[in-house]
């Protein structure tokens, strides 16, 4: 019983990095788009 119970955790506690590391990426995405799009602008002043 409680060793079930502390695999639900750990799968619980897997999905929750799996989510925040997706979030993070596609964060990181933006940002570098972002970035990228400054330095054309300033690259073709």
């Amino acid at each position: 019983m409680l060793k079930n119970s502390c695999q639900i955790n750990i799968a619980y506690i897997f999905q929750l990095i799996f989510k925040f590391s997706t979030v993070i990426k596609h964060r990181y995405c933006t940002i570098y788009h972002v970035f990228r799009r400054i330095f054309t602008i300033f690259r073709y002043q």
